[in-house]
């Protein structure tokens, strides 16, 4: 399901990316990154606060995942929320992404 899940997420077919994230999320609750991948395709769809809900729920199982802060900067941003992308993205930064200082230096000075 989760490889289904990721094949139509690239096929930008993302109804059927999240019935296939709620199915692995519904085998095992505790699956971060089905979270994380189901709230990057409700965002394609303009589900920013569903997606927000479920990068939440990522980050509280895995608080060491620095790619779901990421992600949740990336939805924070789009939803207008500056200081909670930013704090997403130092946190992303302090958990070793260094790539991301390019967008706090653009976005977050």
């Amino acid at each position: 399901n989760y490889c289904k899940g990721l094949s139509l997420m690239m096929l930008k077919n993302y109804d059927d990316a999240i019935a296939q994230f709620d199915r692995c999320i519904a085998i095992d609750d505790k699956f971060a990154v089905a979270y994380s991948n189901r709230a990057a395709s409700k965002a394609s769809q303009n589900n920013l606060s569903g997606a927000i809900i479920d990068c939440n729920k990522a980050i509280e199982l895995d608080k060491s995942n620095k790619q779901f802060y990421f992600v949740r900067a990336g939805i924070r941003m789009f939803s207008n929320d500056t200081i909670g992308s930013c704090e997403d993205l130092e946190k992303a930064k302090n958990l070793g992404f260094d790539k991301v200082q390019v967008l706090i230096e653009k976005f977050c000075n």
